[in-house]
């Protein structure tokens, strides 16, 4: 087996303890990315090739942030059963400016259209929700009820009418066209996934506390399966060629905090390594960095 290749240093890092940040979007054109905890939301800037605070909005919630994301110039923020939206203009961050309140339990998932009009939202409460984020006061404009928890939701990201969500170890794929019933249910793991990403080729990623890691075809069998000797945590396609970044569930005793890169087409081995973090890694997101570039930023705790 080959070793994967370490990148020896990270490109830039900036410390930013005070925000206690658990979650991070960044925004389209790769400029900007916001940090959301407990105390704070912050928006930070890319300046001399790290990340600067701009601005911050003080807000003291009982609950952590569990889900940021980013449209337009929309930012959606998942705060135990609630989504607050907030807005941007610049390097400005503005106050709340509405309160998603639909949901009865936590808010597990959210994900925007590829345009940033329409926001969809999972619970543990069983439903899925469409809102319409241009609006001032938004109330769902669409409803589908899954009758069980679900923890993550993807658009089709060839079509906005059609998304996937997860219900332990099932994918659901659904039509909003449709909304009565899914149009599939697709059997994928044994414990209940931990991430789900859907590739503009059709092709979607799973990983699961089963440890199994896989990815499937347009007719939702497994092309290919990784089993890793732990679960992981996140699992996202690049925007770029035929990768997937991955980053493993923490285990006690145990320090390894790095993503790793693999070839979607052969899963046996990583091709990269991004160490440097200390501590857990909370998320990851691409960013564009020039014209056909990316950069990856991550976050850890």
């Amino acid at each position: 087996m080959t070793a994967p290749r370490q990148w020896s240093r990270e490109i830039a890092s900036s410390e930013h303890i005070d925000l206690q940040a658990t979650a991070m979007a960044a925004s389209f054109d790769g400029r900007f990315v916001v940090l959301g905890g407990r105390k704070y939301t912050a928006l930070l800037s890319r300046r001399n090739s790290a990340f600067e605070v701009v601005a911050k909005v003080s807000r003291v919630r009982k609950w952590d942030v569990s889900k940021i994301a980013w449209g337009a110039s929309t930012i959606a923020v998942a705060v135990n059963d609630k989504v607050d939206l907030m807005e941007t203009t610049g390097d400005a961050l503005h106050h709340l400016r509405a309160t998603l309140s639909a949901h009865t339990r936590a808010v597990t998932d959210l994900t925007w259209t590829s345009d940033a009009s329409v926001l969809a939202t999972t619970s543990l409460d069983g439903f899925i929700y469409f809102w319409d984020g241009r609006e001032k006061a938004p109330s769902p404009t669409m409803t589908f009820n899954a009758s069980r928890a679900t923890s993550q939701v993807r658009f089709d990201p060839r079509n906005d009418l059609k998304f996937a969500t997860s219900h332990e170890g099932e994918i659901r794929t659904w039509d909003a066209r449709r909304p009565n019933a899914p149009t599939a249910y697709i059997t994928a793991h044994g414990a209940k996934i931990l991430s789900l990403d859907w590739r503009d080729d059709d092709k979607m990623a799973t990983s699961a506390q089963d440890c199994t890691l896989k990815i499937f075809d347009a007719s939702r069998k497994p092309l290919e399966t990784l089993t890793t000797g732990v679960a992981v945590w996140k699992a996202r396609f690049t925007p770029f060629g035929f990768g997937l970044a991955t980053v493993a569930l923490p285990q006690m005793k145990r320090k390894e905090n790095s993503l790793f890169l693999w070839r979607t087409k052969r899963l046996d081995y990583p091709v990269h390594c991004f160490y440097g973090h200390t501590d857990v890694i909370l998320d990851f997101e691409w960013i564009k960095s020039g014209i056909g570039d990316y950069e990856m930023v991550s976050i850890h705790c």
